[in-house]
């Protein structure tokens, strides 16, 4: 594993982590148009700094949780955010005993690790940016002029 640190965040009554160099900033009950009828991984798009950026529920959840906190997450040119409901912590990658997961719940998790007794699953954000591009490109010409 050659990330530096991850960063532990909850969602959807699970524990996830992500390679922290991704992440851009977290923003604290931000507010966002909310565009469910495009496609129901994405609940909307947000305005930050000029930047129109998707906002995403990846496994549709339905939640109502309200969650606080947005993760804005960038790879390359992409970026895009989904809300948490807290960040739990910020660790060294090295060290972690990392498991494959032997049935995924999807392309972009494929690895986990134990944190105080819980499950963690490992984000591959490069994968998660490509499982949702066919869909952003769209959205995002559609939205842009919208702010």
């Amino acid at each position: 594993m050659d990330k530096s640190k991850f960063i532990i965040f909850y969602f959807a009554d699970s524990l996830y982590a992500m390679d922290f160099s991704f992440l851009r900033e977290a923003l604290i009950q931000t507010q966002y148009l909310k565009t469910g009828f495009l496609h129901p991984c994405i609940e909307g798009m947000v305005n930050i700094r000029g930047d129109v950026i998707p906002v995403l529920n990846p496994y549709n959840t339905g939640i109502n949780e309200s969650p606080t906190l947005l993760l804005v997450i960038r790879s390359g040119i992409h970026m895009l955010s989904f809300f948490c409901s807290d960040i739990i912590d910020i660790i060294p990658a090295a060290g972690i005993a990392v498991s494959s997961i032997s049935r995924k719940k999807a392309d972009y998790i494929y690895e986990y690790f134990k944190y105080n007794d819980r499950c963690v699953n490992i984000i591959d954000i490069e994968k998660f940016i490509v499982y949702m591009e066919k869909n952003l490109d769209t959205v995002h010409k559609q939205y842009k002029e919208s702010f």
